[in-house]
């Protein structure tokens, strides 16, 4: 697996889940966007989106998370490709936090970082 860094917005509310092994854990969904180009060479907006995975006292830390958030995460990337019902090419974004915080804004020109280290639950 490759290490990736994401700073994004939660698409949705996370819930806290446990595996059959017992293991406490959420999953984010999370849009990146980046500048990019279109097919005529236009500038336009590229969303990315992964599912972050937080385990145990992380996962707790931040179930408190609300769609629209912006976090910060430092972790390990999976991917998988597959075909959609259409026959369409899709690629599935899985990243397993090793670090991860949620973004406060300040002001529009800085940022405050606050948060936890999954480290912590090791």
């Amino acid at each position: 697996m490759q290490n990736i860094t994401i700073k994004g917005r939660v698409t949705i509310d996370p819930e806290l889940k446990e595996s059959e092994g017992g293991k406490k854990y959420i999953s984010l969904g999370v849009a990146c966007n980046q500048p990019g180009t279109d097919k005529d060479g236009n500038s336009e907006e590229l969303t990315t989106f992964y599912n972050i995975y937080l385990f145990d006292k992380m996962a707790e830390i931040f179930v408190g998370l609300r769609k629209g958030d912006m976090i910060f995460a430092i972790g390990k990337l999976k991917q998988r490709s597959y075909s959609s019902k259409e026959g369409e090419p899709k690629t599935e974004n899985k990243v397993f936090a090793d670090e991860f915080h949620k973004v406060a804004f300040v002001d529009d020109k800085s940022e405050e970082h606050t948060g936890g280290d999954s480290s912590e639950g090791k």
